[in-house]
Formats: structure tokens, C-alpha cells, sequence
């Protein structure tokens, strides 16, 4: 496996997770448990370690914040949430997820990080934050001016699929070739995807009819915007939150066999969700079918004492649970 990818975390105090550690991860990771026990937190605790850089630590936090209150103004102010130039955010947006005077600590193999938030005299809230050996501060009123960093990492919220992101990842796509291949994989009656300069999105049919892709459904917008991530070319990890959302169960074998072969090709690590026995199954199923041996599964839950705690399975390990 690549050196780069994030194989052990240990995180305090983040969310539902007040001291928890695991480790074991693969290439490709598929966390499962019941409601409530802290998956999409984990895959948000990797994010913000592994963007630990100033800027894209600041607008990764900003992103995880308020992407799921404000996703559907990035259709109408093309500058939030993607730009970041502008955006506007009351207080009380932090003070429902974080406590003051309080260390969040998220460690890992590939870096450490710390953040606290503290009151200063003036009432103004101050983020105090250390990435590995450095540390700032960022000073937040009712504006966090963050302009968007292109980092390394993506993260998809089940939150449906904005136009201007779709936009930026159109223009970062590295082999179009590629990319129409596995969208016919996928769904046999369609040809190629395209953006027109008028920046609208059509899909072309195997008959070379254009169809805007505003006509077709869920399924079809979600993987698009799969697609486009996993053909990136500056993206190195990859978080997904229920990633059967909107797809079919009879698509979940192509979908699997499409992400476990991009991610292979294009060295991305990728975590992800689900709250469905027929996507563990597919997963398992296609990863036994294609001899991959770099994924891994994470069973989030609660010990006896009711404290989050986690079971890694690594592939061999993995296919003998999913046999039981």
C-alpha cells in the first residue's frame, strides 16, 4: 500500500468520540454500524487530519461546519462553499458542534493536529490550532473570510450534488477516455458526459441524443459526481457519506467495481458509509471477484461500558465475516 495513506487514527474529544483509537485501514475502507455511533464523525476526523496545512485546514473545518445547513446555496451564490470569498457565519454555527476551552486532538500516521476554541476579551470567538510543530490562531466574528483551497482530499456529504462543484471538478478531470468508459460500465445506454460553455452538463446516449442532466435522477447526478472525484487529478482521498444514496442495488456490483479499480489505477484512498447490507455484500462480493486484497471494513459500535469502540477487518478477515 502507498506510504501516503492513512492506516491508524486516534482521536479525542471530536464529536462522539471522546478517546478512541484504530487502525489496520486499506485502500479502500467501508465503515458500517447502526444509527448514531459516529460514522460520518470518523470520516470527518480523517479529513481534517489530513489536511493539515494552514489554508486547507481552515476551509476544511469551514467546509464540515456548514456544508450540511447551507449545500443549496452553492446553486444560487456561485461563490459559497466552493470559492469560500464571502461567507457568512454566525457563531452559534460552532457553538453547536464545539465546546469552549476544550482540546480536540486527531492523530494519525500521517500527521498530528490540535484545535481549541477560547473567547477572547472582546467576545470574539478565537480558533487556536497546531498542525504537526506549527501553531496559529484565527480570529472568528460573524465572517470566516477562507478562500477555497485545492487540497488533497474530497469529501461528499449525502446532500445531493451542487452545479458549481460539479463545474470545478469538470475542469480537473485527467482522461476523459477513461472516464466515458466507466460511465457506459455503469449505465450501458449512455455514451460520454460534457459541460457546454455555457457551463450546463448534458449527458449523450448510445443513439447520440443529448440529454441534460438535470432530466435524469439521483442515481445517475451522484455518480457523475463520483466519476469527476475519482478522475481528478489533484485528489489523493476520497470520504463518501452513504455511499448507496440514491443508487440502485442492482448498480452497486459496477459501482463497486468502478471505485475499486479507479482507486487501484489512480493510488486514492477512499472511506465510506453505508447503512446497507446489500452494499456490504456488493463490496465484499467484488472485491473477492477482482482479488483485491487492500480494502478493509470498520464496524463502528459501542463496547459494554457504552464506549465507542471499533472492530477493523482486513480483506481475508472481511470475506469470512460477510460468509457468517
Amino acid at each position: 500500500m502507498s506510504e501516503h495513506f492513512i492506516t491508524e487514527i486516534e482521536i479525542k474529544n471530536y464529536k462522539l468520540f471522546k478517546d478512541f483509537k484504530a487502525e489496520g485501514f486499506g485502500r479502500v475502507n467501508l465503515i458500517g454500524g447502526k444509527n448514531n455511533v459516529g460514522k460520518t464523525a470518523f470520516m470527518e476526523a480523517c479529513y481534517l487530519n489530513l489536511n493539515a496545512k494552514k489554508t486547507w485546514f481552515l476551509s476544511a473545518f469551514q467546509e464540515l461546519v456548514v456544508s450540511r445547513d447551507n449545500f443549496y446555496w452553492a446553486n444560487f451564490f456561485k461563490n459559497i462553499l466552493l470559492s469560500f470569498k464571502h461567507l457568512y457565519l454566525p457563531f452559534r454555527q460552532y457553538a453547536k458542534f464545539f465546546r469552549l476551552n476544550t482540546v480536540y486532538s486527531i492523530n494519525s500516521n500521517i500527521n498530528k493536529i490540535q484545535f481549541e476554541f477560547q473567547q477572547s476579551f472582546w467576545f470574539l470567538l478565537v480558533l487556536k490550532f497546531k498542525l504537526n510543530n506549527s501553531q496559529y490562531f484565527k480570529y472568528i466574528d460573524f465572517i470566516f473570510n477562507v478562500k477555497f483551497k485545492n487540497s488533497e482530499t474530497a469529501f461528499l456529504y449525502n446532500i445531493g450534488v451542487s452545479e458549481r462543484r460539479l463545474e470545478y471538478l469538470y475542469k480537473k478531470v485527467n482522461d476523459w477516455e477513461q472516464f466515458n468508459k466507466n460511465l457506459t460500465l455503469f449505465d450501458k445506454s449512455l455514451k460520454s458526459f460534457k459541460m457546454t460553455k455555457k457551463e450546463e452538463f448534458f449527458l449523450t446516449t448510445i443513439d447520440d441524443r443529448e440529454i441534460h442532466l438535470r432530466e435524469f435522477g439521483d442515481g445517475i447526478k451522484q455518480f457523475i459526481n463520483f466519476l469527476l472525484i475519482f478522475h481528478s487529478n489533484f485528489v489523493k482521498y476520497i470520504f463518501i457519506d452513504e455511499i448507496e444514496n440514491g443508487i440502485h442495488y442492482t448498480n452497486l456490483d459496477k459501482l463497486w467495481e468502478i471505485i475499486l479499480t479507479v482507486s487501484k489505477e489512480q493510488n486514492v484512498q477512499v472511506f465510506a458509509t453505508t447503512h446497507s447490507k446489500e452494499c456490504i455484500e456488493s463490496y465484499a462480493r467484488v472485491a473477492k471477484r477482482l482479488g483485491d486484497k487492500e480494502i478493509g471494513f470498520i464496524e463502528l459500535g459501542r463496547n459494554k461500558f457504552g464506549k465507542l469502540d471499533s472492530i477493523v477487518f482486513d480483506s481475508e478477515r472481511f470475506h469470512r465475516f460477510v460468509e457468517l
